[in-house]
């Protein structure tokens, strides 16, 4: 989608947003990640390379997708703890320089960040939220002490602000970002609990014609805030559903993206892959899992 032509200056920075990152090829790469992985990396480097020609918004939103497929390509990785450490941090770096361009502070730092360029709210969100996804795997290979100062210092002050500018950005995914570190650490945001965050995000997503959301992961994050609160009712359905969906599009795209998927500017986006790996994660959710065998 075309932007209006802006022309702000700040200090010796000049922006120009005039159009989103077009890239066909790097995102026929990306679209081809089901295949193999390797192709988000491809993806991600054609991004970065791209950045560097370019300017303004535009550059920043190379360096949001970048990030986004840094991230696939981590969390697609049966590499080394180590190896996905460094994988997950250059997406947050790509976010981090994203939020840079847009923002009036740095992405790093416990400040508020709002758009220094009239418009870009949106953009400015999702960068912040891909870094946020980012370094919240980080922290949870590198341990307990350095994930606690990076939510203090980035990831909590990121989802506020991104709340604030534009909650919508990747289908409410503040409220999985949200709603899965506070279930993990405790504690409220704005005053919302992990449980308010993932049934907002819930109810957002869900599908007119079923219980399940456009996103395996709220769908998922969903159901371990059930599990802590003893809806059993609402859980043992929820569960059921998602297990009968994934089992039935285990080796079959076409159905799990008529139920997984994402509408962008530039249409719609099936997230076969992505569902698969996150099912995968909910997978290893023990104790959602023995709640199921006990109380379904």
């Amino acid at each position: 989608m075309k932007k209006t032509l802006l022309s702000l200056a700040f200090g010796t920075l000049s922006f120009s947003a005039f159009s989103v990152c077009d890239l066909p090829q790097a995102e026929s790469n990306f679209a081809l990640r089901t295949q193999d992985r390797a192709y988000a990396k491809k993806a991600a480097n054609l991004y970065e390379q791209h950045a560097y020609t370019i300017s303004g918004v535009e550059k920043a939103e190379c360096l949001t997708k970048q990030s986004e497929a840094l991230y696939f390509y981590a969390l697609s990785s049966d590499g080394k703890r180590k190896e996905k450490m460094s994988l997950y941090w250059a997406g947050y770096e790509a976010g981090l320089n994203a939020v840079k361009i847009l923002g009036d502070n740095p992405g790093d730092k416990k400040a508020a960040v709002n758009s220094r360029v009239r418009g870009s709210e949106s953009a400015l969100s999702e960068a912040m939220y891909f870094l946020g996804i980012n370094i919240g795997k980080w922290g949870k290979l590198k341990g307990p002490f350095s994930a606690l100062g990076k939510w203090n210092r980035v990831l909590k002050p990121r989802i506020i602000d991104v709340l604030r500018l534009d909650s919508t950005v990747n289908d409410y995914g503040i409220n999985r970002l949200a709603g899965k570190a506070l279930l993990v650490l405790g504690g409220s945001i704005n005053g919302k609990s992990a449980y308010d965050f993932l049934k907002e995000g819930y109810e957002n997503t869900k599908h007119s014609n079923s219980i399940l959301t456009r996103n395996v992961a709220t769908t998922a994050y969903y159901l371990e805030a059930l599990a802590k609160r003893d809806d059993v009712d609402t859980f043992c359905d929820l569960y059921d559903e998602l297990t009968d969906v994934m089992d039935s599009g285990r080796n079959n795209d076409s159905k799990l993206n008529e139920t997984f998927f994402i509408d962008l500017e530039t249409g719609r986006r099936g997230l076969a892959p992505d569902s698969r790996l996150e099912y995968k994660e909910f997978l290893n959710e023990k104790k959602v899992h023995k709640h199921y065998n006990r109380e379904c």
